[in-house]
């Protein structure tokens, strides 16, 4: 993920805080040995053919792994930069034998603006996002009305855009801006599988919440 949408272009402050951690041999190992067989790269390669569920900001990429083992005709387009995430994610590709995920080591708003043609997105996840909880921060929060016009055209028509947070006021402003905006329709959020993160917010007390909406014709 990026920095938030200007009107005319994409801005320069970021929407995510990066996360630096320290990666031992083995996790370093499965970046340069593994990433290179999973890695979509922007500009490179094209979209694959068919089902494509873009999934921004994957974490250690345990929702994916599930939905990837039930669901193996679609392709998840798995778009994060932490690393020790994708070398987690790689690993249990690899492990489980998973052939349907693809990795995207680069900013998602970059890749959705430059990389994504229109029309071609059955699905767009945003689980649990940088919540932003200061009130002079949450500029930066990724789920706003000019993201939301950035995706709506990468998206077929009813394509499904599911997203999640275990903040109370960033789910009001999810569910208002998706509730209001012109290219979506608000349905039922359909089953997914808890996240680390998600299970960490309901330990501390968070109340969980998804917004889910289909692309309008």
């Amino acid at each position: 993920m990026a920095g938030p949408l200007s009107s005319t272009s994409l801005s320069p402050v970021r929407t995510f805080h990066p996360r630096r951690s320290r990666m031992g041999a083995q996790k370093l190992a499965a970046l340069a040995d593994l990433l290179p067989r999973y890695e979509w790269v922007p500009g490179r390669d094209p979209l694959p053919l068919g089902d494509v569920v873009m999934e921004i900001g994957f974490g250690m990429g345990d929702a994916t792994l599930v939905q990837a083992a039930a669901h193996p005709t679609v392709t998840w387009l798995a778009v994060d930069i932490h690393t020790p995430g994708v070398s987690h994610l790689c690993r249990e590709l690899d492990q489980q034998g998973l052939t349907n995920v693809r990795i995207c080591v680069d900013d998602a708003l970059d890749v959705l603006d430059g990389h994504i043609p229109d029309d071609s997105l059955s699905g767009v996840q945003v689980f649990f996002p940088d919540p932003w909880p200061k009130v002079r921060h949450r500029i930066r929060r990724l789920i706003q009305p000019l993201f939301l016009d950035l995706v709506a055209p990468r998206m077929r028509v009813e394509a499904l855009l599911h997203v999640a947070t275990d903040w109370d006021d960033y789910a009001v402003q999810m569910a208002t801006v998706i509730g209001s905006h012109h290219a979506f329709e608000v349905v039922t959020a359909p089953p997914r599988p808890q996240t680390k993160y998600e299970a960490m917010g309901v330990a501390a007390g968070r109340t969980i919440t998804d917004v889910a909406a289909i692309r309008r014709r």
